[in-house]
């Protein structure tokens, strides 16, 4: 092959090499527009993916705030449904004194010896009332105070109402059994301080009431209603 042959076709061969570069020039650009929606619609299902995703963290984090609420009010309502069973227990629950306090009350009776007195309970402590009276009685007894021998001995007060323990005060001056003197006017006998001084030492708060004379002049323990637990 002569060289005007040979150079003729290296002009073909660079002609044809500069028309593929062309078109590949067109193809990039033809299908770099073509790309251009489809490039821009995956983009904005990617960014509604995105929106979507947040929404549903958001949504979980609601869910999960509002599962936390209820749980806290749920363990709220608990703790008060627990608190009323146990004050529930504690009000029907019956007075009676530990085998501490047994020693304790006989201990401060046993202060005054001999001590007599008249033992009550009223309507309104019902069969409570009465239970924990006949724990109390052996306990004057081992003090070496005077007790009835029989239950018959013990007055059932329908005409008056106690709350928690008294002690009925002969007062021959006294018309209206009614009438509950301010505190600091009655002046105790060693008796009824004895009783006082018992029931403190049990944790008891005793009231002390003027009433009639009684043909054996004696004050008379009186067993009431048992009162509300301490908040």
């Amino acid at each position: 092959m002569d060289d005007p042959t040979l150079l003729s076709w290296i002009e073909r061969g660079q002609n044809i090499a500069a028309l593929l570069v062309a078109l590949g020039v067109a193809a990039e650009f033809v299908l770099g527009f073509m790309a251009g929606p489809a490039r821009r619609r995956v983009d904005q299902a990617k960014d509604a993916e995105m929106v979507r995703l947040v929404d549903s963290s958001k949504d979980l984090e609601k869910g999960v705030a509002d599962a936390k609420a209820e749980m806290s009010k749920q363990q709220a309502r608990a703790a008060t449904a627990e608190r009323d069973l146990l004050d529930l227990k504690e009000r029907i629950k019956p007075r009676r004194l530990t085998d501490q306090q047994c020693i304790a009350f006989v201990g401060a009776l046993k202060t005054l010896p001999s001590g007599a007195i008249n033992f009550g309970y009223t309507s309104a402590s019902g069969d409570e009332g009465l239970t924990f009276l006949n724990q109390l009685l052996p306990l004057f007894k081992e003090a070496g105070w005077e007790i009835p021998e029989k239950i018959t001995g013990v007055n059932n007060h329908l005409e008056i109402q106690v709350i928690g323990v008294g002690v009925l005060i002969p007062d021959p001056h006294n018309t209206d059994h009614a009438v509950v003197p301010p505190p600091g006017v009655l002046r105790l006998n060693p008796v009824e301080t004895a009783l006082r001084d018992a029931f403190k030492a049990v944790g008891i708060d005793v009231q002390f009431i003027n009433w009639y004379s009684t043909p054996s002049e004696r004050p008379e323990l009186v067993i009431g209603s048992k009162p509300n637990p301490a908040k």
